[in-house]
């Protein structure tokens, strides 16, 4: 007989494959079983159990206060992508997933992030977990190859290997691991990925002091705008005032640079007027420059005034054609004002040209009423 052409022989073998393919997709999860509660012990713990292991995954999740709208991960309009979830792989509820709303609930959610674009919603507790991958290699038998910070109620693609689970840790305990694992390895190069999981344990007392050590420290710069990033990101008066003195006296212009889109972030007044006073005094025109700019993002009369100040006040013409741009950019009807102004009787006729230019590239009605004046 020949079996090849045998139908229910070939029924047989899709079946086997099938499934063999099943099987061998099965995500792998070894949950640390000891007594030990300190994080590093059961790191310790995940790694010897692994080292037999070309490639394998270490985890750990915590706590966080996040708000009610916003997730940390990767998320698919197909939800098909987005299952199974983490929590669901690790047999945990997901109490925080949005497939748990219901359909008012989903109606309310989507009407807010229509509504209110800078809005939120209220602060909520959620498990953040974080992922180390690691891999044998030829100069390292464990190089960290890779760190994925994510809620657990989303998917994270574990690529079929093995997860050493350590369970749950307090943001303190994990923020010591990550140290412990930055330390074992200073030049690798998912270090970035380090300091933003890091940046996530942030009810830690320590944490703005250690962004701050490794921005002004670091010997890696991208490493050091990272830091400088989350510094940002902590919205407190330590961290402004941190950021204050980067962006006055690091030697690295990129570094500095990005100390202002972070003090651009901290949405206080004490941060506006910093902006305001980098904007009209840094010694270095690029700095400057970038502080005009995150002015104009900022809903704020005060910083409108101080753009028109600028446009009129500086001494350098590069400095007041980005004060005129910056205004164009403001998403309020005093802009359009201020524009109509510098173009009918600034003295400068190139900035009352540039004001024009921006006119036209308005929508507001009173910007065609103006050109059309300014044209006869």
């Amino acid at each position: 007989m020949n079996v090849s052409r045998n139908p229910l022989f070939k029924i047989l073998l899709l079946a086997a494959v099938f499934v063999s393919s099943m099987l061998a997709a099965k995500q792998i999860i070894v949950k640390y079983q000891g007594q030990s509660k300190s994080a590093i012990d059961r790191f310790n713990w995940a790694i010897n159990e692994a080292s037999d292991l070309d490639s394998y995954w270490v985890g750990y999740q915590f706590d966080r206060m996040m708000y009610e709208n916003s997730w940390i991960g990767s998320w698919s309009s197909d939800d098909d992508e987005n299952r199974p979830s983490l929590a669901s792989l690790l047999g945990e509820p997901e109490p925080d997933s949005y497939r748990n709303w219901s359909l008012e609930q989903t109606a309310k959610m989507a009407l807010k992030g229509l509504m209110e674009k800078e809005d939120k919603g209220q602060k909520v507790n959620r498990k953040v977990a974080i992922l180390l991958r690691y891999k044998r290699h030829t100069s390292n038998p464990r190089e960290l190859a890779a760190v994925e910070v994510s809620n657990t109620s989303l998917r994270v693609r574990l690529k079929n290997k093995p997860l050493y689970w350590l369970g749950n840790c307090t943001q303190a305990e994990g923020l010591s691991l990550l140290k412990k694992v930055m330390a074992e390895d200073p030049v690798n190069r998912v270090r970035e990925d380090i300091i933003t999981a890091y940046a996530m344990h942030d009810s830690v007392p320590e944490l703005p002091n250690l962004l701050n050590e490794i921005a002004t420290s670091d010997q890696n710069k991208d490493v050091r705008e990272k830091a400088v990033f989350w510094i940002g990101q902590q919205q407190t008066p330590e961290a402004l005032e941190i950021l204050k003195k980067i962006v006055r006296s690091d030697d690295v212009d990129d570094v500095r640079e990005k100390a202002v889109f972070s003090i651009s972030q901290i949405k206080t007044e004490a941060a506006l007027d910093e902006l305001i006073t980098l904007a009209k005094t840094h010694s270095d025109q690029e700095i400057r420059e970038k502080a005009i700019f995150w002015l104009s993002q900022r809903a704020s009369k005060k910083a409108t005034k101080t753009l028109e100040d600028i446009a009129y006040s500086s001494d350098e013409i590069e400095i007041k054609e980005k004060a005129i741009f910056a205004i164009s950019q403001r998403d309020d009807s005093e802009a359009v004002d201020k524009l109509i102004e510098i173009a009918n009787d600034h003295p400068s006729v190139e900035i009352r040209r540039k004001a024009i230019f921006w006119l036209g590239q308005s929508e507001d009605p009173r910007a065609v009423d103006a050109l059309v004046k300014l044209s006869r």
